[in-house]
């Protein structure tokens, strides 16, 4: 009776594994038959990681760098603004200079050994050595101190956009229906 059972499980034993071996022949057979004649273009690895196209987010909702489309160009609008608004109390204030000193003005002093303070020397608001107005020399200053600063902020946010991938196209408003 032990010697009944016992071939029972072996011939079960026997049959499953031929049968897995059986299986995994025609498994392998299709394969390699599958891989000639298949219609099936091949993919690669890089391109099964994303999403297919017809999936992808929309332009308003990609993000580069941590920010949309709409976010890159307010901060690139901002800081072109920026220098404009610079450029023009550069302006505004080199013309204030260049009127006081054209007037005449008040006095006109220097600091020993700073320059000589003769009217030929002073026919220039640009230069440093003269303050025909302190006040309006110093908002000159800062006018060129602020528009490199914004020139600056500008460059740095073209390179952070260069690192982040950011397309051109994001760095330029549009307006809307234009293109």
């Amino acid at each position: 009776m032990g010697q009944r059972g016992g071939n029972f499980w072996v011939v079960a034993w026997r049959g499953g594994v031929l049968g897995l071996l059986g299986g995994l022949g025609l498994a392998l057979a299709a394969w390699g038959q599958g891989a000639e004649g298949s219609d099936s273009p091949v993919v690669p690895l890089n391109d099964l990681l994303k999403l297919p196209s017809r999936l992808a987010l929309p332009a308003e909702l990609e993000r580069h760098g941590g920010a949309t489309k709409t976010e890159w160009q307010a901060r690139f609008v901002d800081a072109r603004e920026d220098i404009v608004k610079a450029e023009k109390f550069l302006a505004k204030s080199r013309k204030a200079l260049e009127e006081k000193v054209a007037d005449g003005g008040a006095w006109r002093l220097t600091a020993p050994g700073l320059g000589s303070a003769r009217p030929e020397d002073q026919t220039s608001p640009l230069n440093p050595n003269v303050p025909a107005d302190y006040k309006l020399s110093q908002e000159v200053r800062r006018g060129r101190e602020e528009v490199d600063r914004s020139g600056r902020h500008l460059q740095d946010l073209e390179v952070e956009a260069n690192l982040a991938g950011v397309p051109e196209r994001w760095r330029y408003f549009e307006a809307p229906g234009a293109r």
